[in-house]
């Protein structure tokens, strides 16, 4: 568990209202982005995800990329962002 992701846990325990996420449409408070960051872990490593393996995250930035990229941390994963503003052939060449 990285550093990030252990200070992540301890501060959702200390602190599960304190709201950390916002864009237009909610808000996240620190226990529910934890809630979504350790359900989201488990779904990647029963797809198959594994410490070490490489995860393309493309996307907007938003709450739901960082709760991915924050998942894929948290089990050991390595996120390669890719910029949703690349042509297609551009992103499935850095894949």
């Amino acid at each position: 568990m990285t550093d990030l992701i252990a200070t992540l846990a301890r501060e959702a325990r200390q602190h599960p209202q304190r709201v950390v996420l916002v864009d237009a449409r909610a808000s996240l408070t620190l226990g529910e982005l934890w809630q979504r960051v350790s359900a989201l872990g488990e779904a990647l490593q029963q797809a198959g995800l594994k410490p070490g393996d490489r995860m393309a995250l493309i996307g907007a930035n938003s709450p739901a990329w960082v709760q991915a990229w924050l998942a894929a941390l948290a089990v050991g994963g390595v996120v390669v962002p890719l910029n949703p503003e690349l042509r297609a052939a551009d992103q499935a060449a850095l894949v």
